[in-house]
């Protein structure tokens, strides 16, 4: 990622010098304070980039899962559509059936 943290010496200094911190070890704070940001949150913050490059991947990730159930939406309902069929068929049946042995 190779990002720049934004840390505000000035004010850590100040907040350092409000707890009572000796100005002879300011420094050294400050110094500890930017190397482990610069150091560590580059590899655990998300750029804005990052963010977006993740977005476009999950809308495309999306789209194919949609697709996809899009057709096996369409699949079961032809499948469906056969049962229902083959079941006016038998109930047709049946029926015909039913009426040649109780009407004669």
């Amino acid at each position: 990622m190779g990002m720049a943290v934004k840390f505000d010496t000035f004010q850590y200094a100040q907040i350092l010098r409000g707890a009572g911190v000796p100005e002879s070890q300011l420094e050294g704070h400050i110094r500890a304070q930017a190397f482990a940001l610069q150091d560590s949150l580059p590899d655990v913050l998300a750029t804005r980039e990052d963010l977006l490059q993740l977005e476009q991947r999950l809308a495309g990730r999306i789209t194919e899962v949609d697709k996809r159930l899009s057709l096996d939406f369409e699949g079961l309902k032809n499948k469906l559509d056969r049962v229902l069929w083959l079941d006016g068929l038998v109930l047709a049946l049946v029926t015909t059936v039913a009426a040649k042995l109780f009407l004669h």
